[in-house]
């Protein structure tokens, strides 16, 4: 008896506890407050927070969430494509829909008719379904006669009537399941826009400024060409695109095409990038020239060049040296490499040796920029103020280097050779993650094995990832770049003329 009044006991203050919980919770978090000013009308109508409301809630919400997520697999089995005839079957109905949207106004009631078409098999199965009832035309058209109100398809079904899973049950848990991964879909959706918050909430007020006057300038443009845009046709091709993009054949004919073609291993990558890089290098070049005083247009100007020639090398000493100046590439590529007797850090003439007139350079191997700047020029000619000095991207310089065809340089604006300052290449062949030689050996290469591998360079040393051997091995160990910088004439001079690149 002690033992059950002591339960009874036990089950009371539980309760008490709980409802007590619950009452200073929902004091707590009232909206019955003193809302804020600018507090909507309809917050201010909100049911307070209550943990037996939001219990009933969820509950009801875990067992009558089914058709939500029906039609929400319904729709990913469309786009994934997992019953072909379906997604096939949706892509011509929103074909006609696109062409024809004015069939968009008995489309409710068309589909209405659907479901109620589904509902009636149901509720009255047909005769092929009824293995029971044989039953014969004669007596078919004698049943309509007599019973003209009757459908005549056998015994009618109980109907469809909705019924919410219990508590427990299968397909209670797979709502719920359904439910987390909702939320988890919210919250993967939240972290992938949060990142470009920045560039909306005026942190930054000069770029923020910028998005809005470029979206000034988008919708004043829609505002004026929205009257002829092709809406049936914009509607057709994105509906359409989309299906088709989530092909399962699509997405690795993408891959495919994407490695080949921005790969920096493969020929197509580097072609394509070489041709922004030339399209935005001559863009830049243009605008440049277009914010040219004046009187430079008017007493004429020419670019003075001077070329960049390093040499690769794994070197301790090298590396060292090359730490000491700030070069980026310590360890790798260095002037301080280059060999006695061989070309200087900086020339002027395109051979490595000296300038257009014949005469070398100065002594030394100093490869402080500063040298591009203090040189001298002709008699007649002032640097223009503001132009400093630029690389070359374009490259047309290296035709001189390859026998009249012009090849492409890299994104720093290189152009590689063997250790001999031949075979040249956009890219520093025979080194780790890129082709293992120069374009016409590459060529041959490709012809004889159409491979991937046969591009990128599979034997590599100790030393930064090269060929080892001689200058005839596929390697490159030098490489070079032009410098341009913009000269004005200040006095006539007729045996310098002005050339405008």
């Amino acid at each position: 008896m002690s033992a059950t009044s002591g339960s009874s006991s036990s089950t009371t203050k539980a309760s008490r506890l709980e409802r007590l919980q619950s009452h200073m919770l929902t004091s707590l978090l009232s909206l019955q407050s003193v809302p804020p000013p600018n507090r909507l009308p309809v917050a201010k109508n909100k049911e307070p927070l209550s943990l037996p409301t939001t219990t009933r809630n969820f509950r009801g919400f875990v067992q009558k969430s089914g058709p939500v997520f029906a039609i929400q697999d319904a729709v990913h089995e469309t786009l994934m494509w997992d019953h072909p005839a379906r997604t096939l079957c949706v892509m011509g109905i929103w074909g006609i829909i696109a062409l024809y949207p004015n069939l968009l106004v008995p489309l409710p009631t068309f589909l209405l008719s659907l479901l109620l078409l589904q509902t009636y098999h149901a509720r009255y199965p047909t005769l092929a379904a009824n293995e029971d009832d044989k039953v014969k035309p004669a007596d078919v058209v004698d049943h309509a006669v007599k019973h003209p109100t009757s459908t005549g398809h056998g015994k009618p079904r109980p109907p469809i009537v909705p019924e919410p899973p219990n508590e427990g049950s299968i397909k209670y848990y797979e709502n719920l399941r359904d439910i987390q991964n909702m939320m988890k879909m919210i919250t993967d959706i939240y972290d992938l826009l949060s990142p470009f918050a920045i560039h909306l909430n005026w942190s930054t007020p000069d770029h923020t400024l910028r998005i809005f006057q470029s979206l000034l300038l988008v919708t004043l443009a829609l505002f004026l060409i929205s009257p002829y845009l092709p809406y049936r046709l914009i509607l057709l091709v994105a509906g359409e695109g989309a299906l088709i993009a989530n092909h399962p054949w699509v997405q690795p004919t993408i891959s495919q095409l994407s490695t080949r073609f921005f790969s920096p291993s493969r020929r197509e990558g580097r072609a394509l990038r070489s041709s922004q890089r030339k399209m935005m290098a001559q863009m830049h070049e243009w605008m440049r020239m277009d914010s040219l005083p004046d009187e430079v247009w008017e007493r004429g100007w020419r670019d003075i060049e001077v070329y960049e020639n390093e040499r690769h090398s794994d070197d301790a000493a090298t590396a060292r040296a090359a730490d000491r100046h700030g070069l980026g590439h310590a360890g790798k590529w260095s002037g301080h490499a280059l060999r006695f007797g061989e070309r200087k850090p900086w020339t002027r003439g395109a051979d490595g040796f000296a300038d257009a007139t014949g005469e070398e350079l100065g002594e030394g191997y100093t490869l402080d920029v500063s040298r591009r700047i203090a040189m001298s020029l002709p008699t007649g000619w002032k640097w223009v103020e503001g132009d400093e000095w630029r690389i070359d991207f374009v490259g047309r310089w290296t035709s001189a280097a390859a026998g009249g065809v012009e090849l492409d340089v890299d994104e720093e604006g290189w152009l590689y050779t063997d250790a001999d300052w031949h075979n040249p290449a956009g890219y520093a062949y025979g080194h780790e993650g890129q082709p293992s030689a120069p374009p016409k050996i590459e060529h041959e290469d490709d012809e004889a094995e159409d491979d991937e591998k046969a591009e990128v360079a599979t034997i590599m040393s100790s030393k930064g990832g090269k060929k080892s051997g001689t200058s005839g091995t596929r390697c490159a160990e030098t490489r070079r770049r032009r410098w341009l910088r913009r000269a004005m004439r200040v006095v006539g001079d007729e045996d310098l003329p002005a050339q405008r690149v």
